[in-house]
């Protein structure tokens, strides 16, 4: 009898058991079904549609950099400085006539030397004195008659006409802000002809591609909300 009663115990443990088992098995699973459902719908709800547009940016050179010496000689240093100012003031006007400001031209470098020379059919020592010039020339166009009235007038070029381009950076930020204008009149395009309506932006990505002559190319792209 009391053997029975004990099999009959653990009978009864089996089964509580394998009910709890089943139960949480079943719980899982439903817990799992619902998940799944409210991702599905989720992801439907927050649908995503991508634009891109591109553009190119082209620097432009803005200003120039001419660079002239200004050389003279004498027998005695006050000799070599008034020959040297008078040249120097005597180019300075002739640039004046092309409306060029005079804080736009700066000496970069002054130097001293003693030289041999001629004189009187002799070989002397004389004072050198050579001035050098920095111009900054907006109206690029007028260079080469600068350079005429400068050559003309005793002055020396020492260097190349160097061309700067543009602010760089500026000029990324304006070519950015209209890109990104023309991308958004496309979404709006595109978004009326497919029948969808946008939600807000999620995401935008830039690349900036090196091209020849220093220009870039820019492509912007922009990923909205399907709502």
């Amino acid at each position: 009898m009391f053997e029975e009663d004990k099999r009959f115990d653990i009978r009864n443990r089996l089964f509580y058991l394998l009910a709890i088992f089943i139960a949480g098995l079943l719980t899982y699973l439903f817990l799992s079904v619902i998940y799944q459902f409210q991702t599905l719908k989720s992801r439907t709800e927050n649908r995503e549609i991508s634009f891109s547009g591109e553009a190119k940016i082209i620097p432009k050179p803005e200003f120039a950099l001419l660079n002239f010496a200004v050389i003279s000689r004498g027998l005695k240093m006050e000799e070599a400085q008034r020959i040297n100012e008078e040249k120097r003031d005597t180019i300075f006007n002739a640039l004046s006539l092309f409306e060029l400001p005079k804080e736009e031209i700066k000496e970069i470098k002054y130097n001293i030397a003693m030289v041999p020379d001629t004189a009187q059919g002799m070989r002397v020592q004389k004072f050198q004195i050579t001035k050098e010039y920095e111009v900054k020339i907006k109206e690029i166009n007028k260079i080469p008659e600068m350079i005429k009235k400068i050559e003309e007038r005793g002055g020396v070029l020492t260097s190349e006409v160097k061309f700067l381009l543009e602010d760089i950076e500026k000029l990324r930020e304006e070519t950015r802000s209209l890109l990104i204008s023309k991308v958004r009149a496309k979404a709006e395009k595109r978004a009326k002809e497919l029948g969808i309506s946008l939600g807000g932006i999620v995401g935008m990505k830039e690349e900036i591609i090196p091209q020849e002559n220093n220009e870039e190319l820019l492509k912007i792209t922009l990923t909205y909300t399907i709502k």
